[in-house]
């Protein structure tokens, strides 16, 4: 113990240099199954007192808890199971051996308790070694989920684990918990196993079983970490998905926010109307730093995407389930949610102050609508002219004033700005004086306006040559007009005559670019796909189409470069049109892809939904080649069929064409896809551990897979599998000789790692021969699996003259072996690889001058031939004839007749009781198993005695050469035998009647006459006294007529391969009537036996 005491401070201290991030690494510290493999030789005269009574009552959890503690809880049970046992040999011990004298009961009680204890611990210590890999799991995911830079619970939880390995590296804990559980366990299991290189303890043995799994023990804090890293973790995913919840919240109403702006054309209003509307924003400087409204929609629109960027790869990170896809993600929806903080507030003041500026220009010329008014209504009698034609033109302008005001604020804004002027027009004119002179000077003015238009017209190549010849008219006639009170109405014929001219030349204009008005309102729509400059110059020329229609007048001069411009922008925006479009339908289109459980190596089968949604004032004709990186697992597809789709969209493969796309349109498919997604790429096998009873076998498959998916694999491994499990989150099963598993697997690289239990891997066969000097034990080892490091376990106990020595033991193999001796035992090791369906031979010499043959410790099984046959010495002692002594040897001989003749009588009841009849498959039973074994020695006696018998009638002088106390003996051994057959017959019998009283319970309950048959048949072979035959009739009747209950017999026929613990039981009540027999017999016949 102080050796262990010591490496583990050496070791400890190690490891806590070496950091260690897992505590599977300290699992050296409590023993490993090679470990208690070493600690299995034979023990002799031990006491088993403190097992008596024992029980561990098991570490428990809520239902959660006990799910990811499957494997742990079921090696538990088996502790658990393996103590009762043991409880029950120590009981055994003591009644064999009230005063606790080692004879051949006690020390064979010793063997069964302490290999019962052994396999307990070994179970307890599995179970802990599982629950750490549990725990190391739970850890794992949760720092895999947490990632780097997050605070909060679960990097508590971290820092707990933490300071754990810390105190298990340091080999001390001050606190309980999970260190202090798990340090006390290490000690306690090496304080037993180190009690095996002197007197094995008992006491240990309960103590360590306790501190692996009991209610306060290693295995209840493994659970309870392993509970908190998942509450941990659920917290750390309940944040996420809240702040996932917010970001996307903050975003879209931002976003919203941002699509109203962008409707409202704010690039239109530019600096002028910043400036015209004057005081009234100027408060508008604010942190936003700028009043180009348009300017700050886009750095908002970057912050959104910024944001989306964020939000998207949080997603990503969420569900690649790399490194942080919980914890970065949410430091990413953090970043995310404060970006779209500041895009909405950046946005709100942008809303804020352009409304400002609109309100403000409104409220300027409904002002100055009132000032016209009022100047028009004071000069009406004093100029009625010059006020009517006023009073017309603002008219006109509250006219379009109504019809601006459905429009964007952008438009409503410009065109405001442009009212202002014309209203400033307009009190101009009503102002001016009605001379002659005056009106006179305004239509010269007017012909000059008229030729600047001309020439601008002629510049942007409109001909204006008939309005030019009336400009000429007019020229000519306004110079011969007198300044006369009388000219005035020739002045306004001259008026009317330039407006002809005018509006010849804005007809002229309109013929060659009056196109330019329905291109207009496309150009817009198309704005935002526009290059910043270009958009300036939309801002730029919007003036010129107030109300949708060409102001041919403010444009001339520029008509030309309008419509170059438009013509290229309008081309540009149709040649980037399929980009843009795809853009967006790669940016929002949606594939949601099923694939389901995938076979390893097999194909399966998908389903993918796609919806593809165009939300832009944009439409194309042609096609558009759409990509989703949800379909790219359909490139790698064998197969794909549409199901249902739109008739504008198109698949093949994993692309999309859509055509004739229309703004809002929405388009949809729905495909199915096959192919084999998930393919081997090494598998490769190892064993455990292994012995000749069971052994432990691991696979661990690599493979590749096109997409994330829930992966099946099964393996045929050649031989029929007890259990299996799956390490890291592996669903493991086993049916028959196929180990199966389930385990979520992401695109790329993978990795499986399976591990299965086998039961009886290594068929032993054993014969015995011997001379008066040796006993010669060759055994058979025939490997069904492939097994590495196998280590076969064997005892033999020899009844010599005297102990055999260990120098009289040799050993011939091609095997590692050792041996042991202990008392009148030999334990036999032998070590190495076994191929599949590989045997390996060993032969076993023993100095022995033999009183009997030696006889198995192990448990009656399939590992032993069941042809084998026990030697038994003939002893042939030279006495003297008494006749005294020739009297009782006649009487014996007698007595042998009848003897005889009832042990054949059970041998023929045991045949007919475990026999079947026609149509019933053969089952094996601890009752036919424990009655065999009563039959081998029935025969050996009766061989024995018959040689006696045969021999005597002959010549009566042969009694003399066998002892009175050897017949006795054998005679002894014949009734023990019998009386052992026949219990195993009423065994048997027992069973059957209970059986068929259940099956005619039911048949009343349930049965019908068709279901009748079964009962009767099963009755009449109980009356035929073929016992086992009628047990396994009525059970298949009692299967058929099962109630609403589903009650089910367990009985003393129950299969041994199904019902372990009722062999055990059965062995051990064997194993007692034996003991009874031994301790009963006497010492001296015992001694000469």
């Amino acid at each position: 113990m102080r050796q262990f005491l010591a490496a583990f401070t050496a070791l400890a201290l190690f490891f806590s240099i070496a950091s260690a991030t897992e505590f599977s690494e300290y699992s050296y510290l409590i023993p490993s199954d090679v470990f208690l493999d070493s600690a299995k030789p034979l023990v002799a005269g031990s006491s088993c007192a403190a097992f008596d009574g024992a029980d561990v009552q098991l570490a428990r959890g809520s239902v959660a808890e006990e799910k990811d503690f499957t494997q742990s809880l079921n090696a538990a049970s088996t502790a658990k199971e393996r103590l009762a046992l043991a409880s029950g040999s120590a009981k055994i011990q003591k009644a064999v051996s009230p005063l606790g004298i080692p004879d051949v009961g006690y020390r064979l009680q010793s063997w069964l308790c302490f290999s019962y204890a052994v396999e307990a611990l070994r179970a307890a210590s599995l179970s802990c070694d599982l629950g750490l890999a549990v725990v190391d799991e739970r850890l794992a995911d949760l720092e895999k989920a947490t990632g780097s830079g997050y605070s909060g619970a679960a990097t508590g939880v971290m820092a707990e684990a933490a300071e754990a390995r810390q105190s298990i590296a340091d080999g001390k804990s001050s606190s309980e918990g999970f260190a202090y559980s798990f340090l006390a366990a290490a000690r306690t299991a090496n304080a037993s196993w180190s009690s095996f290189s002197s007197t094995p303890s008992a006491p240990a043995f309960v103590a360590a079983l306790n501190a692996f799994v009991s209610s306060k023990s290693l295995l209840r804090e493994e659970m309870l970490l392993a509970k908190k890293c998942r509450d941990a973790l659920d917290s750390l995913q309940a944040e996420r998905d809240s702040l996932a919840a917010e970001a996307e919240r903050a975003l879209s109403l931002a976003e919203f926010k941002q699509k109203q702006l962008d409707s409202q054309k704010l690039f239109l209003i530019t600096g002028t109307e910043v400036a015209l509307a004057g005081s009234a924003v100027s408060s508008a400087e604010s942190a936003e730093g700028s009043l180009d409204f348009y300017e700050a929609v886009q750095e908002a629109s970057e912050l959104l995407g910024q944001g989306r960027e964020l939000q998207s790869e949080a997603n990503s990170l969420s569900s690649s389930k790399r490194t942080g896809y919980l914890g970065n993600a949410v430091l990413m929806l953090r970043e995310a949610s404060s970006t779209a903080g500041s895009a909405a507030s950046k946005l709100e003041w942008v809303d804020s102050e352009s409304a400002g500026v609109e309100a403000a220009l409104r409220n300027a010329v409904l002002s100055r609508q009132n000032e016209a008014n009022r100047l028009i209504s004071s000069k009406m009698a004093a100029n009625p002219l010059a006020a009517g034609n006023a009073q017309a033109l603002l008219d006109a302008e509250m006219r379009d004033f109504v019809q601006a005001l459905p429009r964007t604020r952008g438009e409503r804004t410009a065109f405001y700005a442009r009212e202002l002027t014309r209203l400033q027009e307009i009190v101009e004119q009503a102002s001016s004086s009605s001379s002659v002179d005056a009106i006179k000077d305004r239509v010269r003015a007017d012909a000059n306006d008229l030729n600047q238009l001309m020439e601008s017209a002629e510049d942007d190549g409109v001909d204006s040559s008939f309005a030019r010849e009336r400009l000429a008219r007019v020229s000519a006639a306004l110079e011969g007009i007198p300044s006369t009170e009388g000219s005035s109405t020739a002045l306004y014929y001259l008026q009317d005559e330039l407006n002809a001219a005018r509006d010849d030349v804005v007809a002229s204009a309109l013929e060659q670019y009056g196109y330019l008005e329905g291109d207009w309102p496309r150009l817009l729509e198309s704005a935002d796909f526009l290059s910043s400059s270009d958009r300036r110059k939309v801002a730029e020329y919007e003036r010129f189409f107030a109300g949708g229609s060409l102001d041919v007048e403010a444009a001339a001069g520029k008509l030309g470069e309008i419509r170059d411009f438009v013509d290229r922008a309008l081309a540009d925006v149709d040649a980037r049109a399929p980009s843009i479009l795809k853009q967006e339908f790669e940016r929002t289109g949606v594939a949601n892809v099923s694939l389901g459980t995938v076979p390893l190596d097999d194909d399966s089968k998908g389903l993918a939904e796609i919806v593809l949604r165009n939300d832009l004032s944009l439409s194309y004709d042609g096609a558009v080649e759409v990509a989703l990186p949800q379909l790219a697992l359909l490139e790698k597809a064998a197969y794909v069929m549409v199901l249902n789709k739109s008739a504008e969209l198109g698949v093949s493969g994993g692309k999309l064409f859509v055509k004739g796309i229309k703004a809002g349109g929405e388009y949809r498919a729905l495909v199915e896809f096959g192919g084999v997604f998930c393919r081997t790429s090494v598998v490769r096998e190892s064993t455990v551990w292994a012995t000749e009873s069971a052994a432990e076998k691991k696979i661990v498959v690599d493979f590749e897979c096109d997409a994330d998916a829930t992966v099946y694999l099964e393996k045929n491994v050649g031989c029929r599998v007890a259990k299996a499990f799956g390490e890291k989150g592996v669903s493991a099963s086993a049916s028959g000789e196929t180990v199966s598993a389930t385990a979520e697997a992401a695109q790329g690289n993978n990795s499986v790692e399976l591990h299965y239990w086998i039961a009886n891997p290594i068929q032993v066969e054993r014969s015995v021969s011997s001379s008066s000097d040796e006993v010669v034990l060759e055994y058979s080892l025939h490997s069904l699996v492939s097994l590495d490091n196998a280590v076969v376990s064997l005892a033999e106990e020899l009844s010599c003259a005297s102990p055999p020595q260990d120098g009289g033991v040799s050993v011939f193999s091609d095997l590692k072996q050792k041996h042991w001796i202990a008392g009148s035992a030999v334990a036999l090791e032998f070590s190495g690889d076994l191929a599949a369906g590989e045997t390996k031979t060993a032969r076993v010499s023993i100095k022995c001058v033999s009183q009997a043959a030696p006889s198995p410790l192990t448990e009656y099984g399939e590992n032993f031939s069941s042809t084998e046959e026990q030697a038994v010495p003939e002893l042939e002692p030279v006495v003297p004839t008494i006749a005294s002594d020739l009297s009782e040897k006649r009487a014996l001989l007698e007595e042998y007749s009848s003897a005889r003749d009832a042990a054949e009588a059970a041998l023929t009841s045991f045949e007919k009781a475990f026999s079947v009849g026609e149509g019933l498959k053969k089952k094996k039973t601890s009752a036919e198993e424990s009655g065999l074994l009563a039959k081998k020695r029935v025969e050996t006696a009766l061989k024995a005695l018959d040689g006696v018998w045969a021999g005597s009638q002959e010549n009566q002088s042969v009694l003399g050469t066998y002892s009175l106390n050897y017949l006795r003996a054998r005679l002894q051994d014949l009734d023990d035998a019998r009386q052992a057959v026949e219990s195993a017959v009423d065994s048997a019998r027992e069973t059957a009647s209970q059986a068929i009283s259940i099956a005619e319970a039911r048949q009343t309950q349930f049965g019908s006459q068709q279901t009748a048959g079964g009962v009767d048949a099963a009755k009449k072979d109980f009356e035929n006294g073929m016992f086992l035959s009628a047990w396994l009739r009525a059970q298949a009747a009692s299967g058929a007529l099962q109630g609403p209950a589903g009650v089910s017999s367990q009985t003393g026929l129950a299969s041994a391969g199904n019902n372990f613990w009722l062999l055990g039981v059965a062995g051990l009540g064997l194993i007692a009537a034996l003991a009874w027999v031994f301790w009963g017999r006497g010492g001296k016949e015992l001694k000469e036996l």
